[in-house]
């Protein structure tokens, strides 16, 4: 039986990107700030909540693991390194990241935070991004442009389904700087 064209297209886009089956690298260490990683691909979508909960109940060498927190060019080069090398990750995949924007705010570039507490002083994002799409984009992808992308906590589900079926879990120390008050007069 053949296909029309647009039952194709149909057929196509219904079909997930995920993987045959679910896939877990062992952590790699990152020399530059002595964390490690680990990319885990899924056979079916997993929302960001759920991507969360996952790296928060994993643990490797004794650390506590979180969605991986990207604070400089060096480790976004590494990442895109780990995530990339294998021919069996296809660069189509969207990738969860531990980068979040509060509810409340409404300018797409502003009020981003990572799973940890870290400042934000570091993005990476695909050009036009972040874009808030229909006002519900508050999630951090790293995309098959090997950029960022925002996207809601269930793509799934959203208007412009998008399936995600990877994260990527960071392990180490993780050092937030003081936050410096300023002294009433």
């Amino acid at each position: 039986m053949l296909l029309s064209r647009n039952a194709l297209l149909a057929v196509t886009a219904s079909m997930s990107l995920c993987a045959a089956s679910a896939q877990a690298q062992t952590p790699v260490r990152n020399p530059a700030n002595n964390h490690y990683y680990a990319l885990v691909v899924l056979p079916g979508p997993i929302t960001w909540k759920d991507a969360d909960n996952a790296a928060r109940n994993s643990v490797f060498m004794g650390m506590t693991g979180h969605l991986a927190t990207i604070t400089s060019a060096q480790e976004n080069s590494f990442l895109i390194e780990l995530i990339y090398q294998k021919p069996t990750i296809p660069s189509l995949y969207s990738i969860w990241l531990g980068g979040f924007k509060l509810r409340s705010a409404t300018p797409a570039r502003s009020n981003w935070r990572w799973v940890t507490g870290e400042p934000w002083n570091f993005t990476y994002w695909a050009k036009g991004e972040p874009n808030n799409v229909f006002g519900i984009e508050n999630r951090v992808i790293a995309d098959g442009k090997r950029a960022w992308n925002d996207l809601p906590e269930d793509p799934h589900r959203a208007p412009n389904r998008v399936d995600v079926c990877a994260y990527v879990v960071e392990y180490g120390k993780v050092t937030i700087p003081p936050v410096t008050r300023r002294r009433k007069r």
